[in-house]
């Protein structure tokens, strides 16, 4: 998948924020996105970023995803990259 936009907690204040910081790292794609992504404040907020289609993409936790189905598509990456 391809994405122009990529919502993500703030890494400094969030923990979503540090947990996916620490999987892109280990990924090694945190430096390559840094231009494509946006930051939320708390996870709702990235959630609703996705659900909204103001980014692409979100990560957020799975539980929260898993709240509005129905505005979401949702897949677990990341659980064994942090």
């Amino acid at each position: 998948m391809e994405a122009d936009t990529i919502a993500l907690g703030d890494s400094a204040s969030v923990p979503v924020g540090q947990y996916s910081q620490k999987s892109l790292e280990n990924l090694k794609v945190w430096d390559a996105i840094q231009a494509k992504t946006s930051r939320g404040t708390n996870v709702t907020e990235v959630l609703n970023q996705a659900a909204e289609g103001s980014a692409d993409v979100g990560i957020v936790y799975a539980t929260d995803a898993a709240q509005i189905p129905d505005k979401v598509k949702y897949w677990q990456l990341l659980q064994n990259q942090v």
